[in-house]
């Protein structure tokens, strides 16, 4: 019998988004403003659209179709491309985040595209400074957006 994957709570979700929207509001330097800033979207994005973390960190701007309200994710796991519906929570974080780019990776970092051990590192921190006592992972949020779908109806199979 397999083991149920770890989820984060409702609250604690609350406070990972909370503590990357303070670590935003706390950052003195525009550099770090925008390093928390991005970090704060790929939060969202993660817990509100389920990516893996390297489909987070693959997303270009051109992957994302606001009018449509859909985030196509190219070449995830076995290769294969899909759609996904981005939710009313979401929608508003991604539109200021895009502003008027056109094109270029979504999310960043020193060299480029962010890479996933980047943004792992960059999640573990928040989490610990939001209080949260589990590891928490990238893989930690799509079991948690997987679960709210499960709990809300969906079928996810």
């Amino acid at each position: 019998m397999r083991r149920l994957p770890t989820v984060l709570t409702p609250p604690e979700s609350d406070a990972l988004l909370n503590g990357a929207r303070e670590a935003t509001n706390a950052a003195r330097t525009p550099k770090k403003q925008l390093a928390s800033w991005r970090d704060f979207v790929m939060v969202n994005t993660g817990l509100f659209a389920g990516c893996r973390v390297s489909e987070l960190c693959n997303l270009t701007v051109n992957d994302i179709d606001l009018a449509g309200q859909t985030l196509h994710v190219r070449r995830g796991k076995g290769d294969k491309d899909r759609n996904i519906p981005i939710g009313v929570k979401l929608l508003p974080v991604l539109r200021e985040w895009i502003g008027e780019r056109k094109t270029g990776y979504l999310f960043t970092g020193p060299g480029g595209k962010l890479s996933p051990r980047t943004f792992q590192i960059r999640l573990a921190a928040l989490a610990v400074k939001a209080g949260i006592v589990k590891k928490v992972h990238p893989h930690l949020m799509r079991h948690t957006f997987a679960t709210a779908l499960l709990r809300a109806g969906a079928d996810i199979s």
